[in-house]
């Protein structure tokens, strides 16, 4: 019978995804509290021209972002069958 204080490796698996959403999520923040990013996400919501740099950027911190969250997310659903961590 196996140890219950021992973590399912699901379970450290889906902390360290949870930590690479919070690293996206800060990463895009600083990003946009740098320069006139903010400003450029405004423009860019109301559908007015951006920088095409300026674009890349945000798209790739998005998509980073939105992958992170999609993974942690799918891993989560497979914990369900794992059962609860152990305290």
């Amino acid at each position: 019978m196996s140890d219950p204080a021992i973590e399912h490796p699901k379970h450290v698996e889906h902390r360290t995804m949870l930590r690479r959403v919070q690293d996206c999520t800060t990463a895009m923040r600083r990003w946009l509290a740098t320069g006139n990013n903010s400003a450029e996400l405004m423009a860019y919501l109301r559908a007015q021209p951006v920088d095409s740099g300026w674009l890349r950027s945000y798209r790739r911190l998005h998509r980073d972002l939105e992958r992170s969250v999609g993974d942690a997310h799918q891993l989560e659903t497979q914990l369900e069958e794992v059962g609860p961590r152990p305290r």
